[in-house]
């Protein structure tokens, strides 16, 4: 951050150079910056997530009726489907 600022105040008039960093500390600075760049991040995750749910949508329907070996602390349980089991995943990303 400091060789930018400085960057900059040697681009601007002697004046205008000592306001550049006036008022705003660097971690304001920053945590604005970082700020930015996760409204940019999180439409991108939700782009995906909306993909990812709507994967999850057509398995859960497409194997609603397959059985499959339930599982307890890694051992067989009674059966169940694995669209319910996709459910689960499905209930948990929304």
């Amino acid at each position: 951050m400091i060789p930018l600022l400085s960057a900059w105040q040697n681009a601007t008039t002697s004046q205008s150079a000592a306001y550049i960093h006036y008022g705003a500390t660097t971690q304001d600075i920053q945590d604005t910056a970082q700020s930015l760049e996760i409204k940019e991040v999180l439409s991108i995750v939700e782009r995906d997530l909306c993909l990812v749910i709507k994967e999850l949508i057509g398995l859960t329907r497409r194997t609603r009726n397959l059985i499959i070996v339930g599982r307890t602390h890694g051992q067989h349980a009674l059966p169940t489907t694995l669209g319910l089991k996709i459910a689960v995943w499905l209930d948990e990303m929304l």
